[in-house]
């Protein structure tokens, strides 16, 4: 007697469902937010770590340059990371100075390196609108975007 409640609810937007191939090590999520959401965008540290799995070999043989990434910070302050793809079985990200002079130097704000990785903000387009500065070889510089193709293919 009486309405029978059902079994399935639709879901929340806190909810959701991830599927795993055990085969394979599974890619990370990075996620961004907005500005009107309560929870905090990863900082710089946690975007280029993430940025780190992806890394290979045929990525190193592809892009073969160097970079030095200068983020300023909302504080105005600036950090530096460095993106090696030039040697080795699958190139290296770290925090401070490249240990040699680096093919491109790209500086830009916080958070439109984190609109790159939530694919709201392309090089090129960030490029031609000041939002990107490169010195170095343009051509070079775009090359890192590789690096965020390899990203989005193992999502």
């Amino acid at each position: 007697p009486g309405t029978p409640k059902p079994i399935l609810t639709p879901l929340s937007p806190a909810d959701s469902m991830v599927t795993v191939n055990e085969g394979e090590q599974p890619a990370p999520t990075i996620t961004t937010t907005s500005s009107s959401s309560s929870r905090r965008k990863p900082s710089p540290e946690e975007l280029l770590s993430a940025l780190e799995l992806f890394l290979s070999e045929f990525l190193v043989g592809s892009v073969r340059a160097s970079y030095q990434l200068n983020i300023i910070l909302p504080s105005g302050a600036r950090r530096t990371y460095f993106i090696d793809l030039t040697a080795g079985s699958c190139g290296r990200i770290g925090h401070g100075d490249p240990e040699c002079n680096p093919d491109v130097i790209l500086e830009m704000m916080e958070n439109d390196l984190q609109a790159f990785f939530s694919g709201e903000l392309h090089p090129l387009s960030a490029y031609m609108s000041g939002r990107l500065r490169v010195k170095g070889d343009l051509s070079v510089a775009l090359k890192l975007e590789e690096l965020f193709k390899a990203m989005k293919q193992r999502r």
